[in-house]
């Protein structure tokens, strides 16, 4: 199996880049947030910008509520920010955010870089 996502460490964030045929599927998800808990504990930063493009998505209703408990119960006290260039956030996207948060996992869904690196604090070099 080709890998979906490649976890890089910057100064003062991990970056996970999604590969181009990343499909938001329950398994791949799931697969991911581990991915991130794992390295986060590895280097001690709290801090994460998801960016990319989509392929496709197959997160039902359940499937949104449970990705959202998993990131949580990784990922509390983490601040993810999600950039995705052609993803239009909607009801599952809001369920998972929720989810995720109402449990101590700090998400938000970003469509620009540069905004979702600033809601991280991260502080880009000139």
């Amino acid at each position: 199996m080709a890998k979906s996502f490649f976890i890089s460490v910057h100064e003062g964030h991990l970056l996970v880049k999604l590969a181009r045929d990343f499909v938001i599927a329950p398994e791949a998800v799931a697969r991911q947030l581990r991915a991130i808990a794992d390295a986060v504990k590895k280097h001690g930063i709290r801090k994460v910008l998801i960016e990319g493009r989509i392929a496709g998505r197959e997160m039902g209703t359940m499937s949104a509520f449970d990705a959202g408990s998993l990131a949580a119960d990784l990922l509390a006290g983490v601040s993810i920010a999600i950039c995705l260039s052609d993803h239009v956030p909607d009801e599952k996207t809001q369920l998972f955010k929720d989810t995720a948060q109402n449990r101590g996992a700090r998400i938000e869904f970003f469509s620009d870089r540069d905004e979702a690196l600033r809601w991280l604090g991260v502080v880009r070099p000139r």
